[in-house]
Order: structure tokens, then sequence, then C-alpha cells
């Protein structure tokens, strides 16, 4: 039988780094290398090999410290042992993945709850594409954060210091959450006898997050870390967490930093953004760029521990390398509040942030190593010969959660010693609406994806322009869904668009002969937006 606790925040440990627990009612589990679970006679299968990988993991990050062993129903019978499932008991569905923050002191052998579930498994998920906020088996890295969390700890983001270290971006930070987090307050600070602060703050710890991860808007993050803060971002225990559990009796000599010399082979591979999220306009031949990664040598400057490089000072920028062109600045007064996003198609570049990093100057041979589904493409950067760009060629549809692993080597390296580093790479791709059609009077030339080279004439006799005019019909449409699309106009306040992408002249130009630059926008549920860029030249007698 399985007894429901009541849900209570955290635990307590002697631990030597990262943020234990200070509730007694939680202590740590009485053998490492036997931490027994049990999983529901339902539990998926796809998300069960991202667990597994998890607490292998775990298992490898604490030199076989801890292991993870399944729960024998006899043998083990009257031990504690933790029972996982993607529900509560009773069937009960949460929002977000949950675990005790320890042993549970009250459960005397009757297994406590633990909640998993993945985008596509979640309770009530509404879609099978679809990225759910609380969702923590996406990843590996999410799965271990509840794992170690499981072992007596909590999460670094909740701690009083976070302010020294992470910039959060409004006074309540919970305000800015998705509304299925929103009743978890998950970004709230633990109260004195909750969790144990006498550790230094840990941005590399797996228990943090990135500040977009809960986020209702994705462009609009929780928060974001401070110049010289790194984020961790790689499915691994940070040498922090690793001698935190000394507390077990594991030895921290065996704790190694998984972002200095990844694996010992001297490049360093990270994303600049994990996972990586990106707008396009899917369609054959086009050319998306997804997101970048960076090669370094040796070490990572600003500290002796580095993570995912981030400058908060900078913020993402969409650039075109094609001439196809993309909004760009800020919108008229009046415009719906959406991200600036690729507008058409590429290839589209992204200019993410600068940061510093110290090591080789040589070049790297970028590559992806392994499994390559999705037909990635790494392409190195034409002005940065330490960054790689990746992209896809002819998305369908949009996708979530795709993985790569990317790999650098220095070419130049000597052959007895060669330098190298992987990095796994999560991707998330939104297709953006397509242009289907433009009214007569559009370059002949026009195509689905290429906005008219010659302007659309507008001829009058007299110099009277009757408004309003209706110039003619744009449609857009949403490769992922059949709701449709939102257009908006923008660069001109002379015209108007409805709903169906009926384009209205509302107000005539001062002259008689006028060229009148004009953006028709389609805005698809998900934010991203292609720009149909357009002249309208009117010539009265």
């Amino acid at each position: 039988m399985i007894k429901l606790l009541v849900v209570c925040s955290v635990v307590l440990s002697t631990g030597y780094a990262a943020t234990p627990n200070a509730d007694d009612k939680y202590q740590k589990w009485a053998d490492p290398g036997r931490v027994l679970y049990q999983t529901a006679t339902d539990f998926d299968p796809g998300d069960m090999q991202v667990l597994l990988s998890a607490m292998q993991q775990v298992s490898l990050d604490s030199g076989m410290c801890i292991k993870f062993q399944r729960y024998d129903n006899r043998a083990d019978a009257g031990k504690d042992y933790i029972y996982i499932s993607n529900k509560l008991s009773g069937g009960k569905a949460m929002s977000t993945c949950y675990t005790f923050p320890g042993r549970s002191v009250e459960q005397q052998g009757r297994g406590q709850y633990m909640v998993l579930f993945s985008s596509r498994t979640a309770p009530g998920a509404a879609s099978q594409t679809a990225t759910v906020p609380g969702a923590c088996l996406d990843t590996v890295r999410d799965a271990m954060k509840y794992l170690f969390q499981a072992l007596g700890f909590r999460s670094e983001y909740g701690r009083t210091d976070r302010v020294n270290y992470l910039d959060f971006l409004a006074a309540d930070p919970n305000s800015l959450v998705a509304k299925s987090m929103a009743e978890w307050t998950p970004f709230k600070i633990y109260q004195p006898g909750e969790a144990s602060f006498y550790n230094l703050f840990d941005p590399l710890s797996i228990t943090m997050v990135d500040g977009k991860k809960w986020a209702k808007n994705p462009m609009n993050p929780v928060f974001t870390p401070k110049s010289n803060v790194w984020i961790g971002g790689k499915p691994n225990l940070s040498q922090q967490d690793c001698q935190a559990l000394a507390m077990y009796g594991c030895d921290t000599i065996k704790c190694q930093n998984p972002y200095s010399l990844l694996g010992g082979q001297g490049i360093l591979v990270t994303p600049l953004s994990t996972p990586m999220d990106a707008n396009g306009v899917c369609a054959t031949g086009q050319q998306i760029l997804l997101g970048s990664v960076m090669a370094s040598g040796l070490t990572v400057p600003k500290g002796p521990q580095a993570g995912i490089p981030f400058n908060p000072q900078q913020s993402a920028v969409n650039q075109s390398i094609s001439g196809s062109g993309i909004v760009q600045g800020a919108f008229i007064s009046g415009e719906p509040s959406i991200p600036s996003g690729p507008a058409l198609p590429g290839p589209m570049m992204m200019s993410l942030p600068v940061h510093e990093r110290a090591g080789l100057n040589s070049p790297y041979a970028f590559s992806v190593a392994g499994s390559n589904p999705y037909n990635f493409q790494i392409i190195p950067d034409p002005v940065d010969p330490s960054k790689a760009n990746i992209i896809i060629n002819s998305a369908a549809r949009s996708f979530t959660n795709a993985q790569i692993t990317v790999q650098a080597a220095n070419i130049n390296a000597p052959q007895q010693t060669p330098q190298v580093g992987q990095a796994l790479v999560s991707i998330n791709l939104n297709c953006g609406p397509l242009f289907m059609s433009y009214p007569p009077g559009s370059s002949s030339a026009a195509s689905r994806l290429n906005f008219p080279s010659t302007p659309i004439r507008i001829v009058c006799d007299g110099n009277m322009l009757q408004t309003p005019m209706i110039i003619g019909t744009f449609t857009a449409q949403d490769p992922d869904s059949d709701t449709g699309v939102t257009y908006y106009i923008s660069m001109s306040n002379k015209f108007q668009i409805s709903s169906v992408g009926v384009l209205v002249l509302v107000e005539a130009p001062a002259s008689g002969l006028g060229l009148i630059p004009v953006n028709i926008n389609a805005m698809d549920a998900n934010g991203a937006v292609t720009t149909l860029h357009l002249s309208i030249q009117f010539s009265c007698a």
C-alpha cells in the first residue's frame, strides 16, 4: 500500500555543498548504494528510458556512490522507497513534476510518491507535440534535477542570496510563470528552517533552470543571470552537487567539473541557449537557423567554473543573411505586443549574445556525433571560427525536444593528442505562417515565400483617391494548425488589415504620386511572425 504524504517543501541534511533541506521530516536514505524505487504499472516506456538514463548519470557523476535500484516486493518489504508515477494517489493529476526533498520519515516502508512525466505523457496533455511547462522527462537534465532533490536537496533559485547572481524581472517572479505553474509558486524563497544556505550559491547546479523554463512568454524570462554568471545546462551534476553527496559518505575526490575540460579532452562545447527555441518558415528548400554553439579550449574565463555563456545585457537580435529582410525595431503604436521573429525565409540568422572566452585561437571542425534523424547540419560561422550554427533544411512541421550531439575538434592539435569535445543540444522549432496568395498587382514572379520585387501600382483618375480603398487580400496559413493566423500592419498607419487578410487604404498619400512601404505581418498562435514587405505606388493624373 502506498501512502500519499502531505506535500511539504524541504528537508534537512548536513551537506558540504549545494542547498540541503532543513526540515527534519526528511532525511537521508539509509543506503546510498540502494536508493529503492518502483514505477507505476502504466508508466510510459519512453519516459522510462529517460528516467533510467538520468539515474545512470547521477550514479556516474557521483563516482558510483549513489545507485538507484528497483524495489522488490518480497526482499525489500518494509524498506523505504520511491513510488514513481505520472499522477498522484487515486489518479489525481498534477501540472508539474514533484518529489519529496529526501526520504520521508513518515512513510515507514509504505513508499513516497514522485510524480514524473514528459510533455507527451502529461495527464490531460492536449497535444503530443506541444511542450508542457511542468514536464520533467523531456530531457535527461530535467529528470536528474528531481532525482537529486529526492536525495535531500532543494533548488538553488529558491535561496535568499539568489539576487546576488540572478536578476528577476518582476517584483513577484511567480507573476511571470505559465498559468499551469502559477499555483506552485516555483520561485518562492525558502523560509528559515526549510533550507540551509551555508554553502555558496551554485548557478551550475543540476537544480538550476533557465529563466525561460516556466515563463508564460519565452521572450519574457522570469530571470536572467548577472553578467559574470553562467547557468548550467548539461545533463550532469555540477562539481558542488557531487561534493554535497559527501553527506552520504561519497568520495568527493572523484567529483569532476563537467564545465571545464569536457571529458578531459581539451575542448569545451557550449550551446548559446538551452534549449534552442527557433521560429522559421518551414517549406521545401528553406534553411532555418536553429541556434549556435561555441568551442573553447582549456578554460572559460570569469572563475574556476563555467557553464553556458550568456550576457543578459544583450538581447537576441534577428537578422537576415539573404536579403529577404525581417521586422526589426519598435512596432507602431496599437500593434500587438509580440516577440520579434524571423520574417521571410532565409537562411535566417539569429545573432546571439556576445561573451568572453579563453583558450585556443585555432579553428575547429564541427560535426554531428551519433544519430541525426532530423538531418540537422552544422556550418561554421563566417566570422567566428570557434562558433558553429545549427541549421535545418526543408523543415516540414514544428517539433519539440529534438536532440543532437554536436562535436568540435581542434584541427590543428597534434595527432597524438587530439582535442575533442561534445555537447548535447535540445531544439524546439515553431513553424511560422506561410503567405499563400497575394492580390493582383503584385509582381508576377512573387511566390509563396518571396515578397514581390516590384511595387503594387494603384492608378487613379484625377487627384483624388477615394478612401477607404481595398487594395487586395493576403492569405497566410499556419502549417501546424487550422486555427488561422492574426494579421497586422507595420511601417505605415495609412493601411488597415482585416482578420481575413483584406488590406485597406484608409488615408490617401499627401500628394498624387506616392510610394508607400508597408509590412503585412501574419502571426501564429505561438507568436511566430512572417512578414511580407510591400511597396505600394499611387499614380494619379
